[in-house]
């Protein structure tokens, strides 16, 4: 069975963005209007998908080969340049390519926390003021 076209353009998404949340907006454009939360937990069911996790791991594959990357050579390329950063004696270059190096093969998982709360007085005040600014430029 194929996928939806909607499917599609989240597959596609996925690749070209940053983020499962933006890839769902960018194929889901009603989605514009949800909360954050909303969108994050239907990225994430819609990336589970069998059909649709397939077709996302079948165009990363074929980014891979359009481009030859592979996890060996980027881990090479990390290698080089942890020695040149080595030998300019810059630590924090040494550092990061290190980090990186943990990020590709998985040993480093990245993760946001959000407390949840948003400062909607302030974001009142502002367009209050934007607004009075407006009106007096008119």
């Amino acid at each position: 069975m194929a996928l939806t076209a909607m499917q599609e353009a989240f597959a596609q998404a996925v690749i070209t963005e940053d983020n499962h949340s933006k890839a769902y907006r960018i194929a889901y454009p009603n989605s514009v209007k949800w909360k954050d939360e909303a969108v994050h937990v239907n990225a994430c069911k819609l990336a589970k998908n069998t059909k649709v996790a397939l077709r996302i791991a079948e165009l990363k594959e074929s980014v891979s080969k359009r481009h030859e990357i592979t996890v060996d050579s980027m881990i090479a390329e990390f290698i080089d340049a942890e020695v040149f950063a080595r030998e300019c004696k810059n630590p924090s270059s040494v550092v990061k390519a290190k980090e990186l190096k943990g990020k590709l093969v998985g040993l480093f998982i990245e993760k946001i926390e959000h407390s949840g709360k948003v400062e909607i007085e302030a974001m009142r005040q502002g367009i209050i003021e934007n607004a009075k600014e407006k009106a007096r430029n008119l």
